[in-house]
């Protein structure tokens, strides 16, 4: 604070430094042109009641009407009330420049703490000692109680037992931490409908339109990283020739007419990163889109979990020992909620080479490909294309979330077996590190 207090007191110096240069310097045309300066007023140290003096770094206490600061504007006096429940007007820290303080105002005023703003995460609620409800994103008197409210149920705070703060008597608030997003959560709402059910099943899967003919088509699907980032398959972009007005994302409720969609969903437009364009995009079975605007999570909006390196109990309850694989599938319906949950039967690349031969008639997988099949022995939709593929982890606090394991690229040719780019093989991650910390640069103003 004393920093900008500083330069704030520098900037008013100078302006009035250059007036006062115009009427007391004299320019020596005809010799070594030297600038002569009059020489500044000192300020004497008032006496007062209310507040004292002392050096910028506290060690000295200067005596009232006794001694004097230089009136240069270069050195800085702290203003300090007797009363340490309160603090001066001058936010402590004063310059004296040809007489006159700066700021003038030196008087002593009850010590508040920072006003406090919401936040998408987190709401706040401020009370008075005496219990009197007051804002909080104006001053704060101290003594005060600020208290932490989770702007959504996906939202957790991470100190539930506290969740209420005082502002100190020298005006800072008690320390606490922010609410925090909880990826991959369900709603689990008692309907009877079965498209209205996936919705809330299945929050961060979204449609992608593309313009093409002069009509927005719906192009593939794709999963919510974040509140700017899509992830899909590569396969539903040809990004030699791709522009961001193409494109468009459709989160929450889905239609597959587009004109129901623009006015029962939420819509979001698609914009260009310089990371799309790097050798990673051409070689990566995997692309990232992002929105123009910050997608706000809802009851049937939220990103998936998403873990660069799973390691020991979460690799195992993802990979080798799920709970449970699901997709969000689209139905043929039209007119209607074009969504449904499918559980899926899982295979490794090994497993799905030997397991389904058959089926895959000599098709080649990649390395880091794996396949599976549905439980309901339904068949492979191209408008599936990009789909997520999520594992339910329970954590030791029994709370369940879905994290991402793969992105549906293909099928075999009957349509029976499904096969998925697997996130977390090597390359993959490279690519995804890529994209996220290309992210985290540009927006680094939003992640809060």
């Amino acid at each position: 604070m004393c920093r900008v207090m500083n330069r704030g007191l520098a900037v008013v110096l100078l302006f009035i430094l250059s007036d006062s240069v115009a009427e007391s310097a004299e320019v020596i045309q005809n010799g070594l042109g030297k600038l002569k300066f009059t020489s500044f007023q000192s300020c004497t140290i008032p006496e007062s009641k209310e507040y004292y003096y002392t050096s910028f770094d506290g060690t000295k206490r200067f005596l009232p009407k006794t001694d004097k600061i230089d009136g240069n504007g270069q050195q800085a006096v702290r203003v300090k009330c007797f009363e340490s429940s309160k603090q001066s007007k001058a936010s402590d820290v004063v310059v004296c420049f040809n007489g006159e303080w700066f700021p003038s105002d030196h008087g002593c005023v009850t010590r508040s703490c920072d006003p406090v703003a919401n936040t998408t995460s987190t709401n706040y609620t401020c009370t008075t000692a005496e219990g009197r409800d007051i804002a909080c994103d104006t001053p704060v008197p101290i003594n005060s109680k600020i208290t932490i409210h989770c702007s959504h149920w996906r939202y957790m705070n991470p100190n539930p037992k506290n969740t209420s703060k005082l502002c100190l008597e020298d005006g800072r608030w008690e320390k606490w931490d922010t609410c925090i997003l909880e990826c991959g959560g369900t709603l689990v709402k008692p309907l009877d409908d079965l498209s209205e059910i996936a919705l809330y099943q299945n929050p961060w899967h979204v449609i992608i339109y593309r313009l093409e003919d002069s009509k927005w088509t719906e192009k593939c699907v794709g999963t919510i990283l974040n509140n700017y980032m899509i992830i899909t398959a590569h396969i539903c972009f040809d990004f030699m020739s791709f522009e961001a007005k193409s494109a468009k994302v459709a989160v929450g409720q889905y239609y597959r007419d587009f004109e129901t969609a623009q006015s029962l969903s939420r819509i979001y437009d698609v914009v260009l990163s310089p990371v799309m364009f790097s050798p990673l995009y051409e070689m990566s079975p995997l692309v990232i889109i992002m929105t123009e605007t910050y997608i706000h999570y809802t009851d049937t909006v939220v990103n998936a979990c998403f873990n660069f390196k799973p390691v020991g109990e979460i690799d195992r309850l993802l990979w080798k020992n799920p709970i449970e694989w699901r997709i969000a599938i689209l139905r043929k319906d039209s007119g209607s909620t074009l969504k449904e949950t499918e559980n899926m039967l899982v295979a490794s690349n090994s497993e799905c080479l030997s397991k389904y031969a058959d089926q895959l008639k000599g098709k080649r997988l990649r390395s880091d490909q794996f396949c599976a099949v549905f439980k309901s022995q339904r068949q492979f939709n191209t408008t599936d294309i990009g789909a997520g593929l999520m594992s339910l982890v329970i954590s030791r606090g029994k709370s369940k979330r879905f994290y991402l394991r793969g992105i549906l690229d293909g099928s075999s040719e009957d349509g029976g077996v499904l096969t998925f780019t697997d996130i977390w093989s090597m390359d993959n991650q490279i690519f995804l590190h890529s994209a996220i910390n290309e992210f985290r640069e540009t927006h680094e103003h939003d992640t809060g």
